[in-house]
């Protein structure tokens, strides 16, 4: 049995690795200005997205990347911008 198994794409990769931030939430704030950054990263933006949410309040300095993202007209993929929303919500609930 293996303990760690790392994905052979290094996409996948950074997408376990986004996941795995998420999950630790609050944990995680030390790394909201490089989760922020994979946003611009087409294939890891909607993991991102969903980490900063996951992290929630912490991760508010993600809130104008996100916002920005959200007043975008051409973005066209309907699964990131409900994960953008939905990370917004709770970024932006109270403590």
């Amino acid at each position: 049995m293996r303990l760690l198994r790392i994905p052979p794409n290094p996409r996948q990769f950074g997408k376990k690795v986004l996941e795995a931030l998420g999950d630790l939430g609050k944990a995680s704030k030390s790394a909201v200005p490089d989760i922020t950054d994979a946003l611009k990263d087409t294939d890891l933006r909607f993991s991102a997205a969903v980490a900063l949410g996951k992290i929630g309040p912490d991760a508010s300095s993600a809130n104008e990347a996100l916002k920005t993202i959200a007043e975008d007209k051409k973005e066209r993929d309907k699964a990131f911008r409900e994960a953008v929303s939905s990370a917004l919500k709770k970024i932006q609930a109270k403590k």
